[in-house]
């Protein structure tokens, strides 16, 4: 498991005493032994920018975890007494006990506020140790609580008491984690019926590697497609004419060479909010039976939507001579929430269902399903096949008790029409740790980069070393922006680059994109060489050809006289000009204006002579490397 972690936010100190040293000491009371003893604590994950700060993770330097201090109720979750634990995918927490001892239980306060958030962990593991290197798991549990608000005192018992130095703690976070305080129960001295230690831990288990293509039937790319709101109109609807340039590649004189994504992903936009698609149980509450099927209604309109799709598909593999092909369609189902009181009759009895209802709610859950399933049938594509099911929720609703039940038996139902489930939840959503542990065929983890500004290419990075290690696909994501602005142009660049260099090209990608006729199709037609290079570099990336190659400028230095304007341009030795320049670092001795082309005008300062520079960066492709331009100003 040490090579999963690559934490910087924790400040872990080293354990007074030196690991060598295995003191005892004989007090046979059974106690609490952790009482004002040291711990370290690591992330698995890196942490988001947005968590590194004492409130959302409580550094360990204080001891908070073992100085008895508990919280009180009556303060809530303010209480200074509990330690913080947000998001990060799980946390190991290792605890020096300074003796050999007798240990036989665990003792652990959380904090409990579903409807917040702050719930115990989804899985806790204890193990032992020695040595502090090597390890037994002696205790493998999943926290439950029906509190609604308080406090919860755990606790566990190991079967067996078990002499041990060291005692490891690993916890998968859900969303929050509050502990006011963690006891081991013993002696600190070593007794006749204490078992000795025998190497046995039980790890995270992450795969630490991307999924096989095998998983979803050698399928390597799957697009969504938003083909439904709430006001739809005709600019919602996709037309056969959006969907051939997805389903198959043209170059740049038109022509058809190649197919192109794989699977076509259908969900709604906005079923709730106007502001976009909603994401989470609490905000479908609203929605009823009427609105599924308004849904359901649009997505096999005989004008748009899959029908355009089938006639698509049918139209590439006639001119590809592929006679067999087929584009694989998934299709959503929608979020279900205990709020959804009066869902509405879905099978006839005249009873409406009640999705606070387990029954209920898989009744309803089955039906959307049976109603996805027959529509497809029934009307005979003969260019698509339906992969399965999505799962339009993006992440594991924490404030539902009946939610994961609810998923893992819904799973098990999709899985006996031998049908595939994914999920793409945000970054770092909860229950993403343990997603097979829901039914999950394949997930892709959103990195959410493109869409804020103010997070650094380490959210990217940090997204890809969490896919990898939790076994998940990788998603690229492309704002409506990515054809109008350099900025978000470079930010999608980012992602082909990045997920190029980390092998990405070999696993499961998902591509999210806006309404029709979105934003691949967009860059398509378009006459902007950068832009159409957006389109041109996806399906090298798709069909794993995107490779680098090196670029330089041909023209770095310049000579003006005084007092004299510069206007000229910059070029790279490529004959292509899909390139975007971007000023890294201004002039000293003079002003610029730099033009996403390479255009520049350079103004120096008033009988300003010497040598002046400026530092451009350039992007063309998956290549981006920053380089000076250098100014010579003679005398008059």
């Amino acid at each position: 498991m040490e090579t999963f972690f690559n934490d910087d936010y924790y400040i872990n100190t080293e354990f007074t005493n030196p690991r060598s040293r295995n003191l005892e000491k004989n007090e046979t009371e059974y106690h609490n032994v952790l009482k004002n003893k040291e711990y370290i604590i690591r992330s698995v994950v890196p942490l988001d920018y947005r968590m590194r700060n004492s409130y959302s993770n409580t550094q360990p330097g204080n001891k908070m975890l073992t100085d008895g201090l508990r919280a009180e109720s009556y303060l809530g979750f303010d209480d200074p007494a509990f330690f913080h634990i947000t998001t990060g995918i799980a946390r190991e927490i290792i605890f020096d006990l300074e003796y050999s001892c007798s240990v036989d239980a665990i003792c652990i306060g959380f904090g409990v506020y579903p409807e917040y958030g702050v719930t115990p962990p989804n899985k806790l593991m204890v193990s032992l140790s020695q040595d502090g290197l090597t390890w037994q798991t002696v205790f493998v549990d999943s926290p439950k609580s029906d509190l609604k608000y308080g406090k919860m005192q755990y606790k566990g018992n190991f079967g067996n008491k078990y002499t041990a130095r060291y005692v490891k703690v690993d916890l998968y976070v859900l969303s929050f984690i509050w502990i006011d305080e963690v006891e081991v129960l013993g002696c600190a001295s070593t007794v006749d019926d204490a078992l000795p230690l025998k190497p046995g831990y039980i790890s995270f288990n992450f795969p630490d590697q991307f999924p096989s293509t095998s998983v979803l039937d050698k399928i390597k790319s799957i697009i969504s497609i938003l083909n439904y709101t709430k006001s739809t109109n005709q600019e919602q609807k996709w037309k056969k004419e959006y969907f051939l340039p997805l389903v198959a590649y043209h170059d740049s004189k038109n022509k058809i060479t190649d197919t192109f994504f794989d699977v076509f992903q259908f969900m709604p936009r906005d079923m709730v909010a106007s502001w976009g698609a909603y994401t989470t149980s609490d905000e479908a509450f609203s929605y009823t039976k009427k609105e599924w099927l308004e849904y359901l209604e649009s997505t096999f309109a005989e004008d748009n939507n899959l029908f355009s799709l089938d006639a698509a598909v049918g139209e590439a593999k006639t001119r590809l001579f592929k006679d067999n092909y087929k584009a694989g369609v998934l299709l959503p189902i929608l979020i279900t929430s205990p709020n959804q009181t009066e869902f509405g009759d879905v099978d006839g009895d005249g009873i409406v269902e009640n999705c606070a209802i387990i029954s209920d709610r898989m009744k309803v859950l089955t039906w959307w399903t049976e109603l996805l399933i027959n529509r497809f049938n029934i009307c005979r594509f003969k260019n698509l096949k339906l992969l399965g099911f999505y799962w339009y929720d993006e992440s594991i609703s924490y404030d539902d008790p009946d939610y994961t039940n609810v998923l893992f038996e819904y799973s098990n139902y999709v899985h006996h029409k031998k049908l595939k489930l994914i999920w793409e939840p945000w970054y770092q959503a909860p229950g993403i740790g343990t997603w097979k542990d829901f039914g999950f065929d394949f997930i892709s983890m959103q990195p959410n980069y493109i869409w804020d500004l103010d997070t650094t290419i380490k959210r990217l990075e940090s997204s890809i070393e969490i896919s990898k290690l939790i076994g998940a696909g990788v998603q690229l994501e492309i704002h409506p922006l990515s054809l109008e602005s350099s900025v978000y142009l470079n930010r999608y660049r980012d992602y082909l680059r990045y997920y190029t260099d980390a092998g990405c090209q070999k696993t499961i990608c998902s591509f999210y994109q806006g309404i029709a006729p979105g934003e691949y199709y967009k860059a398509y037609k378009s006459s902007t060489p950068s832009f159409r290079s957006i389109y041109d570099d996806t399906y090298l990336y798709v069909k794993g050809k995107l490779k680098h190659r090196k670029i330089k400028l041909k023209n770095s230095h310049f000579t003006i006289n005084a007092n004299t304007v510069l206007k000229s341009k910059l070029q790279l030795d490529i004959k292509k000009s899909a390139v975007v320049f971007t000023t890294i670092s201004p002039p000293e001795k003079g002003s610029l204006e730099l033009m996403s082309d390479g255009s520049f005008y350079y103004y120096p300062d008033r009988d300003t002579t010497g040598h002046d520079y400026f530092t451009v960066n350039y992007t063309h492709s998956i290549e981006s490397q920053n380089e000076k331009v250098f100014i010579c100003i003679n005398r008059l």
